[in-house]
């Protein structure tokens, strides 16, 4: 709800931020683990990039890795770690 001073777009964009941040982590967490359960832990360090370029699901109409989802999404920017920051505190 607004106040009508405009603040109520701002906060539904930070609380959107907030949403969409736990939903990316949950999603990277759900594959790392379900991918350690599946196909085991690499058994050489050569094997780990392979491994979370290899390591995805599909979600919301697209294809995520965990490569993906760490490089592009979890350290995207400053703004949505201040978000992920903030989440994992709660």
């Amino acid at each position: 709800g607004g106040s009508g001073n405009g603040s109520s777009s701002e906060e539904d964009t930070v609380e959107w931020d907030r949403t969409k941040a736990c939903i990316l982590l949950n999603l990277y967490h759900c594959i790392l683990l379900h991918s350690f359960l599946i196909v085991g832990l690499p058994n050489s360090l050569s094997k780990w990039s392979s491994f979370f370029r290899m390591c995805a699901y599909e979600a919301f109409g697209d294809i995520f890795s965990l490569a993906e989802l760490e490089h592009n999404i979890i350290r995207a920017g400053k703004r949505f770690i201040g978000v992920v920051e903030e989440v994992v505190r709660c």
